[in-house]
């Protein structure tokens, strides 16, 4: 393809990270490079309708794979006081056996819960009852739940890898995804902060 992108006028890219990345990687000039970024729907932005839920949680929105960080996020919410103090992880999803075998060793299979997949209503209701969305990808070409999180009103906890500190701005807490104490103590801060 990159042949090809020699001869294309134009490209859209959805951040700058992910453009300047695609101009290292094809050799395509940064002129040629529009970035246009993503938005959420509508639904999203009515932040008076936060919700508080009588068990409390803490969210993660995304898939498994293994650039969404989830044995880290996993470490962290074990060693943090939010098990001890009743506050749930939710993971959206039906769950790896990975996944499984890491909540069953890390002795936290009451504490954590998958919501299946859902619908965007369903996915706002948990978005507006969450305690925190905590999203510590190591990579993020955008990162949607963050900005979903953050147009709910949610406190947002994202990692400062890929675009997520561009799509964030100043409206998330940042946290070192390659340590888990350092999302321990981002979580932590939800409770009291």
């Amino acid at each position: 393809l990159r042949r090809l992108y020699q001869k294309i006028d134009r490209f859209v890219c959805v951040s700058q990270y992910s453009a300047d990345e695609f101009c290292e990687w094809s050799g395509v000039r940064p002129s040629k490079v529009q970035v246009i970024y993503n938005g959420v729907s509508r639904v999203f932005l009515d932040a008076d309708a936060r919700q508080d839920s009588a068990s409390p949680y803490v969210l993660y929105p995304g898939n498994y794979r293994g650039y969404k960080n989830l044995d880290r996020l996993l470490s962290a919410y074990a060693t943090s006081t939010l098990p001890r103090n009743n506050i749930r992880l939710v993971l959206t999803g039906s769950g790896s056996p990975a996944l499984q075998k890491n909540i069953k060793e890390l002795k936290l299979e009451p504490m954590v819960s998958f919501s299946g997949f859902l619908s965007e209503s369903s996915l706002l209701d948990l978005y507006r009852g969450a305690t925190g969305v905590v999203f510590v990808s190591l990579y993020e070409g955008f990162g949607f739940p963050a900005l979903e999180a953050m147009a709910c009103g949610t406190p947002t906890i994202v990692s400062n890898r890929g675009a997520l500190a561009e799509v964030a701005g100043d409206a998330a807490t940042f946290v070192e995804p390659d340590e888990p104490e350092s999302i321990a103590e981002a979580i932590e801060k939800l409770l009291t902060d």
